[in-house]
């Protein structure tokens, strides 16, 4: 799970200010989350990858937990994004 928390962050700072409920140290929950998708995914890829005879249910299966990953690091960089904006880092793209 390490490797993929550190993909979501980019290689960047984990800590933040802290809170009345968060020590400011370590990955936000949805960070956890998120990496929890892709490694559960991943699981299940490893499972499919060595599967005796792919089938039908199999390829739906795939599709599935292609668009699980998808969703996963897509809302892990828009957040990245939106954090930036907010922390006035990044200029926004112009629609």
């Amino acid at each position: 799970m390490g490797e993929v928390l550190c993909f979501l962050y980019g290689g960047g700072r984990v800590a933040r200010e802290p809170t009345e409920t968060d020590d400011g140290q370590g990955p936000l929950f949805v960070h956890e989350v998120l990496a929890g998708v892709v490694v559960a995914a991943r699981s299940e890829l490893q499972r499919l990858k060595h599967a005796d005879e792919p089938g039908d249910v199999d390829k739906a299966q795939l599709e599935r937990l292609l668009a699980a990953v998808e969703g996963a690091l897509l809302i892990g960089l828009w957040l990245q994004q939106l954090t930036a904006r907010m922390n006035n880092q990044v200029e926004p793209t112009p629609t």
